[in-house]
C-alpha cells in the first residue's frame, strides 16, 4: 500500500475526520518547520516498515496453518469459530466461509469414543454425519491472564487406530498359537 502524510492548511474537525479514514502515516499543518517534516517522515517510514513486517508475518503464519497435516480451528472468547484450515475443512465437512461465526460445538462435534477404543477414543461427527476418529488437543488462547479464545488441533486417527487393532489381533493370534 501507499503511505500518506497530509500537508494542509486545514485542521478543522471534519477535515481531520476525513483524513483519519484514509489512515495516514502523518498529518502536518502549514506552515511546516523542517524538524516537523523530518520527524513525520521518520515516523512514517518506521510505521511503514513495521506494517510490512506484520503483513509478512501474517502471510507466513497463514501459509503455515494452511499447510499443516492437522486440522486447526480457532475460536474467539465466546467459542465462535474465527479460523478453519483446509484439513479441518476436510475432516469436519465445513467450509471456512460457512463455519465463521458459528459456535465451535456445531462445527467440531466431538464425541467420546467407545470403551474398546481406549481412553484416547474420540470421534467427530462431520457435517454429513460421518463419524471420524480423531486425536484432539484443545487449548486456550491467552494473552497473559486474558483468555482470547480456544485453538483446537486434531488429526485423523483412523489409520493409527486401524494399525493398533491389527497389532492387537496379531498379538491375540500369536498368544493362541
Amino acid at each position: 500500500g501507499v503511505g500518506l502524510i497530509y500537508l494542509t492548511a486545514l485542521s478543522d474537525g471534519p477535515t481531520l475526520e476525513r483524513a483519519a479514514q484514509t489512515e495516514p502515516l502523518g498529518y502536518l499543518t502549514k506552515p511546516v518547520r523542517s524538524e516537523d517534516l523530518k520527524a513525520a517522515l521518520t515516523t512514517a517510514l518506521q510505521r511503514h516498515r513495521a506494517d510490512q513486517q506484520l503483513r509478512q508475518m501474517e502471510r507466513w503464519l497463514s501459509t503455515t496453518l494452511q499447510s499443516l497435516g492437522e486440522g486447526v480451528i480457532a475460536t474467539d472468547e465466546q467459542g465462535m469459530v474465527t479460523f478453519l484450515n483446509p484439513m479441518a475443512e476436510s475432516l469436519t465437512g465445513w467450509k471456512f466461509a460457512e463455519a465463521i461465526g458459528r459456535h465451535h460445538a456445531e462445527v467440531f462435534q466431538l464425541l467420546d469414543g467407545s470403551a474398546d477404543e481406549g481412553p484416547q477414543g474420540h470421534q467427530i461427527r462431520s457435517r454429513s454425519g460421518q463419524l471420524i476418529a480423531v486425536d484432539p488437543t484443545i487449548s486456550p488462547i491467552r494473552e497473559g491472564e486474558l483468555r482470547l479464545g480456544t485453538v483446537i488441533v486434531f488429526r485423523d486417527a483412523r489409520r493409527r487406530r486401524a494399525l493398533e487393532q491389527a497389532r492387537l489381533e496379531l498379538e491375540r493370534q500369536v498368544q493362541q498359537s
